[in-house]
C-alpha cells in the first residue's frame, strides 16, 4: 500500500507555490458574477493543464458554491484533453483559405473564405472521442453543390507542431513529407496546422501511428522510367524492397526543365507502375526521365477553386 502510494505521488504533476495560487485564484472566478470573467477563468484553467486537474476535481466535489461546482467540473472534463488541441488552425494558398478556432470551452467555429462563389461557415460543439476531435455543428451553411468540409480530425504532433487531419489526408500529408512540402516553414500549406507551428522547427517524424508511419521514407528515392506502357502509364526502376507504397506520388521530368506528377499504382519488388497524374494537360512521359521521391523547389501551386471533400484541388 505504501509503495502504491509513493508511485501514485510520483505520478502527479510538480504545481509549485506560484502555479497552484494561480490556479487557486481561477477557481474562485469561476463563480464571479460577472459572465466574461466566467469564461476566462475556464480558458485560463484548461491553458494550464495539467497541474490544474485535481484542483479542478475537488472543487467539483466540494465547493460550496454551485456555480463554480459545476463550471469546474466542466472545466476538468477538458484540463489535458480538449485543452491540449484547443487553437486556431489554417490551411490555405493566401487566396483559399481555411480557418478553425478550437476553443477550450468545447465550442468551434470553421470558415472557408477567399474563392469567389464559395463560403462555408460552420459553428457549433468539440470534442475528443477515441482521441478524435469531433466537430458537431449547431449552425452551418454550404453553397449548393458542394461538399461539406469533414468534421472528424486525428490530432497528429510533430515536436511542439500540432495537425489536425481529416481520415482521408493521411496518405496525402505522408507524400508531403516524403515531397519536402512538410515540415512547412510558412502558413500557407493544404493540412491544418495550429497558427504559428509553421515557425517551430521538428526533428525526427511525426506521430502518425503504426498504420501510416510505413509510408514516410526515410531516404528519398531516385530513379528512372525504364518503360512506357502508354501516353500516360510507365513503369520505374523501384520498387517494394525500396519502400514504394500504392499511392505514392512521385515527381518526374528531365534535368532543368518543368517537372510532372506521376502517382504509383501497382508494384513488384524491384519497380512500380506509374500513371501521369494531371490528365487535363497533353501527356509528357518519356522514357529516360528521372523519377524523385522529393519534389525539386518549385513555385507555390495555382489551387483551383473546386471543393473536394473540404479542400481545394491542386495536390
Amino acid at each position: 500500500m505504501l509503495l502504491a502510494g509513493l508511485v501514485f505521488l510520483m505520478c502527479l504533476p510538480v504545481v509549485n507555490a506560484d502555479q497552484q495560487a494561480e490556479i487557486e485564484q481561477f477557481i474562485r472566478q469561476l463563480g464571479s458574477p460577472r459572465f466574461q470573467e466566467r469564461v476566462a477563468a475556464g480558458k485560463r484553467l484548461a491553458a494550464i493543464g495539467e497541474p490544474a486537474l485535481e484542483p479542478l476535481r475537488r472543487a467539483a466535489r466540494s465547493n460550496r458554491d454551485p456555480e463554480i461546482r459545476h463550471r469546474a467540473l466542466g472545466a476538468a472534463r477538458v484540463v489535458g484533453k480538449l485543452g491540449a488541441v484547443a487553437g486556431n488552425y489554417y490551411l490555405g494558398n493566401g487566396t483559399m483559405r481555411f480557418t478553425l478556432e478550437v476553443d477550450v470551452d468545447g465550442r468551434f467555429a470553421f470558415a472557408w473564405t477567399g474563392c469567389p462563389g464559395f463560403n462555408e461557415h460552420a459553428r457549433g460543439s468539440a470534442k475528443l472521442m477515441n482521441g478524435w476531435l469531433v466537430l458537431t455543428p449547431q449552425e452551418r451553411r454550404i453553397p449548393k453543390g458542394f461538399t461539406s468540409t469533414p468534421t472528424e480530425f486525428l490530432p497528429v504532433t510533430w515536436g511542439s507542431r500540432t495537425y489536425l487531419l481529416a481520415k482521408h489526408e493521411f496518405l496525402d500529408f505522408c507524400n508531403a513529407i516524403n515531397q519536402g512540402q512538410e515540415p512547412r516553414t510558412e502558413p500557407d500549406g493544404f493540412f491544418c496546422l495550429r497558427g504559428g507551428d509553421w515557425t517551430t522547427g521538428v526533428q525526427g517524424m511525426p506521430k502518425l501511428g503504426h498504420e501510416w508511419e510505413k509510408y514516410v521514407l526515410r531516404t528519398p528515392l531516385q530513379g528512372k522510367i525504364i518503360e512506357m506502357c502508354d501516353q500516360r502509364t510507365g513503369r520505374l526502376n523501384f520498387g517494394a524492397k525500396d519502400g514504394v507504397f500504392r499511392g505514392m506520388v512521385v515527381s518526374a521530368g528531365q534535368p532543368g526543365k518543368e517537372s510532372y506528377t506521376l502517382r504509383v499504382i501497382s508494384i513488384e519488388n524491384s519497380s512500380c507502375l506509374v500513371r501521369e497524374e494531371n490528365e487535363l494537360i497533353v501527356p509528357v512521359m518519356k522514357k529516360g526521365d528521372e523519377a524523385l521521391s522529393r519534389m525539386k523547389p518549385k513555385k507555390k501551386p495555382s489551387w483551383q477553386c473546386d471543393f473536394v471533400c473540404g479542400g481545394v484541388s491542386g495536390r
